[in-house]
């Protein structure tokens, strides 16, 4: 297979540093860093590429393209890609219509022999040591490799002759032969050529880890994709995989928070005061009982209730997702509610997000447990660790899809749908915290004596997760 590195087709000799013709070639490919194989997600069409795998993907399609129009150079093939964005139906729409010949595109003179003047510099420049686009324009190789270098720094990859009225392209080989001796010119060059292949092809992503520089193939209808450094993202919209929220409601939120968010998160403290003794609490678990270490009063973290109020035999348990409109001689005030309302949405929003990482630290701490304390007993149950490690599975999924339904329930304006939608909701929240309870003990004998508990709950909670789920892809 021919590399873009190896297209050499219009000259048979190159640049040595002096300027003149040499016939050999020391850096025949340019190095590449090469991450990993290709990785390929067997239950969807899903790969994982690096650089090089993109290299021989772009090559590929250039090579099948030339064969495609009737064997046009590699050259004159990815002159017309580049040129149309890589859309191989109006690259041949183009070249069906309007043609294309070696002339378009730049080409090394070295037939003629007389002297001529740099028309940049305007010194001389001998014959061996001339580039040019026509028979018009010459320039010496130093402003030529001024020009292209401040080019390819700018990540520009459609490159022109230097008369500012010539239209003739530079090339691929054009470029290669005048940095032969510089690889890093030439590296920075194609990574330009492959961000724009990457761009335009909607089948292929960036990893959105800004550490990772992998890219995603996705040819299938699934948007949750995962990259090998561990990154889970949306195909489609390029951000935080948020399932259930569809991305336009994710779009319009992070438009909302952008807005406001820098105040709400002023309004939101990292830590509250106790609703009795008014101390200072932080919290440092997942779930949202709170119990003051100082007076020992029980309250909600999100409404500061007491936690009595959210109890079963109240039959209110659990409101706290309702967002409760002010109002005003039995009228609602809109423009009164408009920041609150924000705010309880982005704040649960938050909320859920941060136990999910409070609580996905104490994980270390249970699975530490069940480890090192176990007894025998224990260890011969085979259901204890089973549920206790899939009731942790069970709750970072349910805070992950609660944390993307605040934003749903932001957009949700029929009150119908809303009040379904927040029964669901409510369920959920109700259970997700009783499990987190349930796990997020001192000691393995708590554990231990709370398994059947578990296993219970962990098949309500699967229940209302479920019935969530299809109710927001109703929405």
């Amino acid at each position: 297979m021919t590399h873009l590195s190896d297209f050499d087709e219009n000259f048979d000799e190159n640049f040595d540093e002096d300027g003149d013709w040499d016939d050999t070639w020391e850096n025949d490919s340019i190095e590449i860093n090469h991450i990993l194989e290709c990785k390929t997600n067997d239950l969807h069409n899903i790969k994982i590429y690096n650089s090089q795998n993109i290299e021989n993907i772009i090559n590929s399609e250039i090579e099948n393209f030339s064969e495609y129009l009737g064997n046009i150079t590699h050259d004159e093939s990815f002159y017309l890609l580049m040129k149309h964005n890589w859309n191989k139906d109006k690259a041949t729409e183009d070249f069906c219509n309007n043609g294309i010949h070696i002339s378009d595109i730049v080409k090394i003179d070295i037939e003629n022999k007389k002297l001529k003047q740099c028309m940049v510099c305007f010194d001389d420049i001998l014959p061996i040591n001339q580039l040019t686009i026509c028979n018009e324009h010459f320039f010496c190789k130093n402003c030529w490799n001024g020009y292209l270098t401040s080019q390819i720094n700018d990540g520009n990859t459609n490159m022109r002759c230097m008369d500012p009225k010539c239209t003739k392209h530079v090339t691929y080989s054009f470029i290669r032969t005048l940095f032969n001796k510089n690889p890093k010119i030439l590296c920075k060059y194609f990574t330009w050529i492959i961000n724009s292949f990457v761009q335009y092809k909607n089948t292929y992503k960036y990893c959105p880890n800004p550490k990772c520089e992998l890219i995603s193939f996705n040819n299938d209808d699934e948007n949750k994709t995962t990259c090998t450094c561990g990154t889970t993202f949306c195909f489609s919209c390029h951000q935080n995989y948020h399932f259930p929220a569809s991305c336009s409601v994710i779009n319009l939120w992070n438009k909302k928070c952008n807005k406001d968010s820098e105040n709400a998160l002023w309004l939101m403290e990292n830590t509250k005061n106790c609703p009795k003794c008014k101390i200072s609490i932080e919290k440092n678990h997942g779930c949202n009982h709170m119990t003051c270490e100082n007076c020992k009063h029980q309250f909600c973290w999100l409404c500061k209730e007491d936690w009595k109020k959210h109890g079963t035999a109240t039959g209110g348990f659990y409101k706290c997702n309702v967002f409760i409109k002010m109002k005003k001689n039995n009228q609602i005030v809109k423009e009164d509610y408009g920041d609150e309302r924000f705010l309880h949405y982005f704040s649960r929003y938050k909320n859920h997000d941060e136990a999910k990482e409070i609580f996905y630290k104490n994980v270390q701490k249970i699975e530490s447990m069940l480890e090192k304390d176990m007894t025998r007993e224990m260890a011969q149950s085979i259901s204890f660790e089973h549920n206790v490690k899939d009731s942790i599975s069970l709750l970072l999924e349910c805070r992950e899809t609660l944390k993307w339904s605040y934003p749903i329930g932001y957009s949700i304006e029929d009150e119908t749908i809303k009040d379904l939608f927040e029964f669901w909701q409510q369920n959920l929240e109700k259970y997700c915290e009783y499990l987190n309870n349930l796990i997020e003990v001192k000691t393995i004998y708590k554990l231990w004596s709370n398994n059947k508990t578990i296993s219970n709950t962990m098949r309500t909670t699967k229940k209302y997760h479920k019935n969530l789920c299809n109710k927001l892809s109703e929405i």
